[in-house]
């Protein structure tokens, strides 16, 4: 590999020293906000907005009765945006592989609805996402004629949270550890699995329009919530990943789609203030006498008011889940909540030592006197 001259590497080493790196990052970001800015915004209104208007009613893809039966596997179908999608699907005529963590759960909530076959599929055991794939593969085989029964979208839907901090962690073997399992590693190895499917459909020229759909979170686009670090952790691994996955697989025309919800009602949210309570109890009294009351106070209200305050309805990542599955090409990415779309991604763009100074004025630990540190001051 051939590294750059004396002359670019010269000014690499002063674009580093100071006050020229202070300098160079000031004129950068200040031509880029007054002069790219506008030229960028120029194009969006007058060439990119109509662009997107024209394109809104895309061409769909969906079952044809007695031609083509079209299968969606989704992993998470135990309850949330999974189950609804999976009911979704049903209805319009998709036949529908419901991963669930408990199959007789599954089995029970899906009873009498004909297009949903319920599959135990825990994300963390490879043995059963194996078992998965080789019942989707017998029900395309069994297809009366080849290219009747396809594998139309993959969508890794599994997710848990996790809340506490990274001191309060009890050991990375358990549940930090579980967190990554399901949110990443279940995700790459259900697609590993499934994607020779994908892939044979594609080099035969039997179906030419699979797509892989990964739903991550806004939390694998903005990363600073305290006590959520495992979580976000898990959520950045799953977007980068997808976002390589999406360039090894042009060739084989399988897009991959990248879903980021902020915080809607789902099963995941709704119990975060409890649980933070459970790690807080769980706490040794030297751990405890550390921190405080006071923090844990501040840290709960934070931790439920950013889960609360904007919980948007579950039924608008659903129907982007459902628009994703259907559109003949689908978007590379869908970012859902008023909040994500319009004001997190804007934190992306301040310098980070900007970011963390307003996130720590909003969230209240500027303010908190640490109990240990305050008794040893004394």
């Amino acid at each position: 590999m051939r590294s750059p001259g004396p002359f670019l590497q010269t000014i690499n080493l002063w674009l580093h020293r100071e006050p020229v790196a202070t300098l160079a990052y000031a004129l950068f970001w200040g031509s880029f906000f007054i002069v790219i800015c506008p030229i960028v915004g120029f194009i969006l209104v007058l060439v990119v907005l109509p662009w997107k208007l024209l394109m809104q009613n895309r061409a769909v893809v969906f079952p044809i009765a007695g031609e083509r039966e079209l299968g969606v596997c989704i992993t998470g179908c135990d309850s949330g945006f999974g189950k609804d999608l999976a009911l979704a699907l049903a209805k319009k005529g998709y036949t529908v592989f419901a991963g669930c963590l408990r199959c007789d759960d599954g089995k029970v909530q899906f009873k009498g609805i004909e297009n949903i076959i319920p599959i135990q599929m825990d994300v963390t055991k490879i043995n059963e996402i194996e078992e998965a794939a080789e019942i989707i593969r017998l029900w395309i085989n069994s297809a009366p004629m080849a290219g009747h029964r396809v594998l139309h979208a993959l969508v890794n839907n599994a997710g848990i949270g996790s809340v506490e901090l990274v001191d309060w962690m009890q050991s990375l073997s358990t549940n930090s550890q579980k967190v990554m399992d399901v949110n990443f590693f279940g995700m790459v190895n259900t697609i590993k699995v499934h994607l020779p499917i994908l892939k044979s459909q594609a080099l035969s020229g039997v179906y030419k329009t699979s797509r892989i759909i990964n739903v991550v979170s806004v939390a694998g686009l903005v990363g600073s919530v305290p006590a959520l670090s495992m979580y976000h952790a898990s959520k950045f691994a799953a977007e980068a990943f997808s976002m390589s996955l999406r360039s090894e697989l042009v060739p084989f025309g399988i897009p991959v789609v990248t879903v980021n919800p902020s915080f809607h009602k789902t099963p995941l949210v709704e119990p975060i203030g409890s649980e933070l309570d459970k790690v807080w109890k769980g706490l040794s009294p030297e751990l405890k006498a550390e921190y405080g009351q006071d923090y844990f106070d501040v840290l709960r209200r934070y931790i439920v008011q950013i889960s609360t305050k904007g919980l948007w309805e579950s039924s608008v990542v659903v129907d982007e889940l459902l628009r994703c599955v259907e559109l003949l090409v689908p978007p590379c990415q869908c970012i859902i909540g008023s909040d994500a779309k319009f004001g997190l991604l804007l934190v992306r763009m301040l310098p980070v030592w900007l970011n963390h100074h307003v996130q720590d004025i909003y969230t209240g630990f500027r303010t908190v006197k640490l109990k240990g540190m305050y008794a040893k001051s004394r």
